[in-house]
């Protein structure tokens, strides 16, 4: 172990290095005894334990390296010691002291690293102190290698979905490019969402899946005919189901790229009504995810107060009318109430 060495004037650049430590839980003094003095002439450090409590306080409160334990505490099998001892440091090197040679078998396949007979034989103890020492290095090298792994796993991860997720709102603003009456429509609906999220207190994290999914909710309009999409007039009952389609598509397009089922589920169902009559499934009311209830008054109410070649913009004031006759029909309730404060406020 390394600490940085504090000195009368301050604190030093000077690395010290602190004594590796050894845990001794033993009933028997004397023996407790000949093994520290024998281990601290090594060099190393030693605590001591008499019970398993005892060992569950220091395992607790101290930087253990490497234990070496009785099998014959008084009232506990060597099965219970170890038990005890990886409760609290699972990957921990445990040297099991033994009376005969017999219980070496269950103390190996209870999770003991080593076994020692007694009465201990100096050289023996120091190889296996010494083995179990660089058992321990190995093992640390091994979580710290996995640490990194995993970490730089999850950044290139990240990267990955990032550069995705700007790959499908690049598609989106192209889908929207290609239609002037519905440029940036994502975008506000995003806005629209945010704020209607927040004014319900929703934590953080679920207002930036809100907005991910209300960004991308029309992707799937990429798989629908243009024909249809810029059709000037009213659709017919083939080609309105043929555009209902649409948030399917989008699950469909998202799921690679977004593991999180709440963000795919706020795309399915962005255009369910809360009495049911919604598609592309019947789920009603408070069966239909919050976010995606959100995003249907936000996309609803953008889509009103924006131009469409069929059709002229709604006010501000005629559009909050319409979500307002909406309630418990089209819209959640408490969804709209929140819309409303929000375009309130100052």
């Amino acid at each position: 172990m390394i600490y940085i060495e504090n000195t009368m004037g301050g604190w030093t650049n000077k690395l010290v290095k602190y004594p590796e430590t050894i845990l001794l839980i033993n009933d028997d003094n004397s023996t407790t005894e000949f093994l520290s003095i024998e281990l601290t002439g090594k060099g190393f450090h030693c605590e001591e334990a008499k019970n398993l409590e005892e060992t569950g306080a220091i395992l607790r409160n101290h930087n253990i390296d490497v234990v070496i334990a009785s099998a014959e505490i008084s009232g506990h099998s060597s099965a219970d010691v170890l038990a005890g001892i990886h409760t609290t440091c699972p990957d921990i090197a445990v040297i099991m002291m033994i009376s005969h040679k017999a219980a070496t078998a269950s103390c190996i396949k209870s999770g003991a690293y080593d076994c020692l007979m007694k009465p201990i034989v100096t050289d023996e103890l120091h190889f296996s102190v010494n083995r179990a020492f660089e058992r321990q290095r190995l093992t640390k090298q091994i979580h710290e290698y996995d640490r990194q792994l995993d970490d730089k796993l999850k950044e290139k991860t990240g990267r990955i979905q990032a550069s995705l997720i700007n790959t499908i709102r690049a598609l989106v603003y192209a889908l929207e490019a290609k239609d002037g009456y519905t440029s940036g429509h994502s975008q506000r609906v995003a806005d629209i969402s945010a704020s209607i999220a927040r004014e319900l207190s929703l934590p953080q994290d679920t207002v930036d899946k809100i907005v991910l999914a209300a960004l991308v909710h029309d992707i799937g309009k990429i798989g629908i005919k243009e024909s249809i999409l810029h059709k000037p007039d009213g659709l017919n009952k083939d080609e309105q189901k043929e555009i209902q389609k649409h948030p399917e598509i989008g699950e469909r397009i998202m799921g690679p790229v977004v593991e999180d089922e709440e963000i795919l589920k706020y795309i399915r169902y962005h255009h369910g009504r809360f009495d049911g009559s919604g598609y592309p499934d019947t789920l009603s009311g408070y069966q239909i995810p919050l976010g995606a209830r959100i995003l249907a008054v936000a996309d609803s109410f953008e889509a009103m107060t924006s131009e469409r070649p069929y059709r002229k913009a709604m006010s501000d004031e005629e559009a909050f009318a319409e979500l307002v006759r909406g309630k418990g029909d089209q819209f959640d309730p408490e969804v709209v109430e929140a819309f409303l404060r929000c375009k309130n406020k100052p």
